[in-house]
């Protein structure tokens, strides 16, 4: 059985676009998380050598509470996979964007 050529041309069409725009979305994804990291490494820096001079106390016991779960292996798997779900809702192509997004993550 062979598929029309018009078919083809459309599922590769849509493949395509999914999967730039998901190479794009994981690109900018990666980066703007590790520019979060390095400035939040940057804050956590900053606070330790004012706390070193004296200048400011810091509660750590407080801080550890306030942040509760926030960085448990199951919670960031859940926001990833939520954050996925948000940005690839009502897309034909989300195969191809998931497998897009996945490789701009790698190569980010």
């Amino acid at each position: 059985m062979e598929l029309p050529a018009e078919l083809i041309a459309f599922f590769a069409g849509v493949a395509g676009f999914g999967g730039l725009t998901g190479f794009a979305a994981g690109f900018a994804t990666k980066k703007t998380v590790k520019l979060l990291a390095f400035f939040g490494g940057l804050f956590f820096i900053i606070l330790q050598i004012l706390a070193y001079k004296g200048i400011i106390t810091v509660n750590w016991e407080f801080l550890q509470q306030a942040g509760g779960g926030l960085l448990r292996q199951d919670s960031l798997e859940s926001g990833m996979n939520a954050f996925l779900r948000v940005i690839s809702v009502n897309l034909p192509f989300a195969g191809a964007f998931g497998a897009g997004f996945w490789f701009g993550l790698k190569k980010g």
